[in-house]
């Protein structure tokens, strides 16, 4: 009779947990729930067996962002890692639930596990813009140079979505920025790209090389020119970026601007005291020869 209405418990709790979505709101709601769960455990549930999606009652419990449970499952001895994608950490953290995060990170939960893309939990807090739970995994011990099967670094993430906050996180966490993808990209020729000047302005004055060359030698600028972003053009060429710079088919940020249709980024470049400079400097040298 013991055996059957442990099953019986183990079935409810399971059965719970499901229910427990992002649909739930109300901290009374949760409370309510918590006090389910309590019961359910003190009767002997098994807190550690999966449904039929291969997902643990804690894992229904961290993606709603209820810590009370979370908390109760814990100290019942709920396992902290994935058994399936929808482990209690990867949701927690996809979902922005910091407090759930810290608990998780406290059992021991393994804060550099990858998933088959080698995406780390840091990769997924930064392309969400998470900045909590980006903190919370990098004072747990977080690679913050973790690189995926692109090798594209969380700053890369954090960049290409234009989330500032996190890229100022990352930077004074001291990551790489020059660390390149395998298109030989820095963080810097994403967010030129992208056109997000905060973040574009924030890896400037943190001393990234704005001449870095991709695999076809094209700089941040040629991104900025080609994509029409006239403030970011700006911002560049200001911190010194070369106007003249050539990529691999002998084309300039310039004529990358002419090409896609943005005259009014391609005269930017062109009328610039970089490029007008450079000009110059070779009719000197021409000159003198």
């Amino acid at each position: 009779m013991r055996g059957w209405a442990q099953q019986k418990y183990h079935e409810e709790l399971v059965a719970l947990g499901s229910c427990l979505r992002p649909c739930w709101r109300s901290r009374g709601a949760e409370n309510g729930h918590a006090a389910v769960v309590k019961l359910l455990i003190e009767n002997g549930a098994m807190v550690d067996k999966a449904d039929g999606l291969h997902r643990t009652a804690i894992s229904y419990a961290a993606q709603g962002g209820y810590a009370v449970i979370v908390t109760a499952l814990l100290a019942a001895g709920a396992c902290t890692e994935s058994y399936s994608q929808q482990g209690p950490l990867s949701v927690a953290t996809w979902e922005g639930h910091t407090e759930v995060v810290i608990a998780l990170l406290a059992a021991g939960a393994a804060v550099n596990t990858v998933d088959e893309y080698e995406w780390s939990i840091l990769h997924m807090a930064a392309a969400r813009g998470h900045q909590g739970v980006l903190q919370a995994l990098i004072l747990a011990g977080a690679d913050v140079d973790a690189v995926d099967a692109s090798d594209r670094t969380v700053l890369h993430e954090a960049a290409d979505q234009g989330h500032a906050a996190i890229v100022k996180v990352l930077l004074a966490a001291g990551v790489d920025k020059e660390k390149t993808d395998q298109l030989e990209r820095t963080a810097l020729h994403g967010a030129a790209d992208d056109g997000h000047e905060e973040v574009v302005a924030l890896l400037i004055v943190s001393g990234a090389n704005v001449d870095a060359q991709d695999r076809h030698s094209a700089t941040p600028l040629h991104f900025a020119a080609e994509s029409g972003h006239l403030r970011v053009t700006i911002a560049l060429l200001q911190a010194g970026a070369d106007a003249n710079a050539q990529d691999d088919g002998q084309q300039s940020p310039a004529s990358r601007a002419e090409e896609a249709g943005h005259a009014a980024v391609a005269d930017t470049i062109l009328t610039s005291d970089e490029f007008l400079g450079t000009c110059l400097s070779k009719t000197e040298m021409a000159f003198a020869g």
